[in-house]
């Protein structure tokens, strides 16, 4: 018998180094237990998020310190000497083995084979399979799963599949998941990988949806079923490739038609360089050219690397017709199967929010989520959101504006409030007034005022009186761009949640063109999921005649699509939902020309005048008192300004009205700011030179007609 080295050891990563790669497909104490197994043959005892403990066999424990370190530096590209890990080891008393290539004596009789026990069948993701996925019958040829005691817990069809599961929606995702599972024992018995193998995936599913993270999981569960083997590495990847360092993904996007790049070129690089990859190929910009020679020849390329890696292919969530007819398409040369992902509803988001807090074991006041709730609709509104990405963002920004609190006011808590966060919000919401109060304070809106009473008073008629018809609650607001349509607009969502018409009360504002999509099949969706958002809310539209123009222009648009999709779900939702579309009076005109149904759907119609020349330096002072004081003659040079200004250019469509004195309001308190900075004083007064700074800028300087530097100077 020979007797074994065997060493304990211990690796260790700094906490902030595992946090700043958060994103990463797996934890780098599950990617080093992981190489352990396979390149040292180690066994792994315990882990945590920074820690793994172990075995290893053969090694005194100057050999096994130097390997592990070596190991680990290869891993994550980092020098064996790198503070961001650290490696202990320690030598057990050695074991008897028996030695390898001992013969066995003649004279010992030869030991009776023993059945084998029959383990307990496994669940996994509601389907019920052996215990051992390799199957009994025919030698397979299969990749060679590691053995049970080697595979890092992580590893396991169980492990990953759970995490899977709880993963929020994305059930087409889940279902192609628990396939795998239940149909792997087959395919091993049965020598048919190649059936697995050679199968394409098509995609619809929009950005922030989760697609890496869900391929990422998808190259873990089909290892460790035995049904691929990953060989991951970035050599010689070029930097468009969006993967992961080790990730066995690659995605990648096929250039256009119209590209001066070779799309058939392109094809066979992805390939080349995708070898033993998950390899995502996005091919949104060639949704209408799926028929043309040159598509086939690119899916020809494909259909002779199915085996080779994994193939997927991408576009956006789409309308089931045009999927079809794209998986008609594929499907002529490759095995295909669709994955369709309904983008996230509000409610999906909260949810993910909720468990990132939940991780990080913090709760969160009713007062507090209102303010999440607030910015995630306003990181919406702005037409650039990333869905999961987009919520991480902001909870981690919560998490931050939490720490900063807490260390100022020598508190520590887990529990996060309003007035702990109250910046989170981008844009200006009153949580604490009414609607009454906020319409009250409008400058020069009492007309206005008397007509958003009216069409409420009137609403509100109709659900007390069974006798009368409830009217379509969708509106129309017309005027030139500054003069209080969207604040009034997000008013009217809080008045009618205060009086019960509606539900939530929702600000959400999409600007049109947000609603037609850059590929055929898309602007459905988009539409519809804009409308989704605003159930029981305000869907404000600005712009809304950019929908249409008239003219053929138009019918070859899909802003046409938007409108029915529009209507259709005005009509639906016409009691839980209100529309209000804005824009210029005579371009709301020609919109209601572009279906019969619009305007009848939308009987109420507000028009807003522009600002008088007194108005427009209320608003400016207005503004200027939530923040600063001021003296005589600076209200004065206000007020001589706007005076002077010119009431044809005020008249003009192009006289952007409160957006002007907002924009000038900004640059003042700008100047303001670098004054006290450079005199190290505090900012808390606007005076007069801020002022002139201000308006000498460019954007202002000719605005009344004479050199505006020598306002509220005499």
């Amino acid at each position: 018998m020979d007797k074994q080295i065997r060493v304990k050891f211990h690796v260790s990563f700094q906490p902030g180094w595992v946090l700043a790669r958060r994103d990463a497909s797996a934890l780098p104490v599950d990617q080093t237990a992981s190489r352990i197994i396979e390149k040292l043959e180690g066994e792994i005892l315990r882990s945590n998020l920074t820690e793994c403990e172990g075995v290893l066999t053969g090694k005194d424990a100057s050999e096994a310190e130097k390997a592990l370190n070596q190991l680990i530096a290869d891993t994550f590209d980092i020098s064996v000497d790198d503070a961001c890990f650290a490696v202990a080891v320690e030598e057990l008393p050695a074991e008897d083995s028996p030695a390898e290539d001992a013969a066995p004596k003649e004279d010992a009789p030869a030991e009776a084979a023993k059945p084998e026990t029959p383990a307990e069948p496994v669940k996994i993701g509601g389907f019920t399979v052996p215990p051992s996925l390799g199957g009994t019958g025919a030698q397979s040829s299969a990749p060679q799963k590691k053995p049970a005691a080697q595979q890092s817990p992580a590893e396991t069809p169980e492990a990953v599949m759970a995490e899977i599961e709880a993963l929020i929606g994305a059930e087409p995702f889940k279902e192609i998941c628990r396939e795998a599972v239940s149909i792997a024992p087959r395919l091993k018995e049965n020598d048919m990988l190649e059936a697995f193998t050679r199968r394409c995936y098509l995609f619809a599913v929009n950005d922030g949806c989760g697609l890496t993270h869900y391929l990422e999981l998808y190259a873990k569960l089909i290892e460790a079923l035995g049904l691929f083997n990953f060989h991951p590495s970035n050599s010689g990847l070029p930097v468009s490739f969006r993967t992961e360092k080790k990730a066995p993904v690659v995605e990648a996007q096929l250039p256009p038609p119209d590209s001066d790049q070779s799309p058939e070129g392109a094809m066979k690089n992805i390939l080349q360089q995708g070898k033993n990859y998950i390899v995502c190929i996005d091919i949104s910009a060639w949704m209408s050219k799926v028929t043309s020679p040159v598509f086939r020849n690119i899916l020809r390329q494909a259909e002779l690397s199915a085996g080779d890696c994994i193939i997927c292919f991408r576009v956006p969530f789409v309308e089931h017709t045009v999927l079809h007819n794209l998986h008609k398409a594929l499907n002529d040369q490759l095995f295909v199967r669709d994955v369709s992902i309904v983008p996230f509803e509000s409610a999906e988001l909260e949810t993910y929010g909720k468990k990132l807090l939940e991780n990080k074991s913090f709760t969160v006041e009713d007062s507090a989520w209102e303010l999440f709730k607030l910015r995630l609709r306003d990181e919406k509104n702005d037409g650039r959101f990333y869905g999961f990405h987009t919520v991480r963002k902001v909870v981690l920004e919560m998490l931050y504006m939490k720490q900063l609190y807490d260390v100022r006011n020598g508190i520590s808590d887990k529990v996060i409030k309003a007035e702990e966060i109250k910046d989170l919000c981008i844009s200006e919401h009153s949580i604490e007034k009414t609607g009454e109060e906020m319409l009250a304070e409008l400058v020069g809106m009492e007309a206005i005022s008397d007509q958003v009473h009216t069409v409420i008073g009137q609403i509100l008629a109709a659900l007390e009186n069974d006798k009368l018809e409830m009217p379509c609650i969708h509106m129309r607001f017309l005027g030139n761009p500054g003069t209080g349509k969207t604040t009034v607009a997000r008013i009217i969502g809080k008045l009618l949640a205060e009086k019960g018409v509606l539900r939530v009360g929702a600000f959400i504002e999409r600007n049109s063109r947000e609603l037609c999509g850059r590929y055929i099949g898309e602007t459905a969706p988009l539409t519809a999921a804009a409308c989704r958002d605003a159930y029981g809310s305000v869907l404000f539209i600005d712009e809304a005649y950019s929908l249409y123009r008239g003219g053929d222009a138009s019918k070859r648009d899909y802003g046409l699509e938007a409108i029915d999709t529009l209507i259709a779900e005005m009509e639906n939702h016409r009691s839980d939902m209100v529309v209000i579309m804005a824009g210029y009076t005579d371009d709301m005109e020609t919109l209601m020309g572009a279906n019969a149904g619009l305007r009848s759907r939308m009987p109420f119609e507000i028009r807003f005048p522009n600002y008088t020349k007194e108005q427009l330096a209320e608003i400016f002072l207005r503004m200027a008192s939530r923040s600063f004081t001021w003296n005589e003659d600076f209200e004065q040079a206000i007020r001589d300004y706007f005076m002077k200004l010119d009431q044809a250019m005020i008249d003009s469509k192009e006289f952007s009205n409160a957006r002007f004195v907002r924009n000038l309001y900004e640059r003042t308190w700008g100047k303001a700011v670098l004054r006290c900075q450079m005199a190290s004083q505090p900012c808390t007064e606007l005076r007069t030179e801020d002022f002139a700074l201000a308006v000498s800028d460019s954007d202002f300087q000719n605005i009344i007609g004479k050199p505006a530097r020598t306002l509220g100077f005499s």
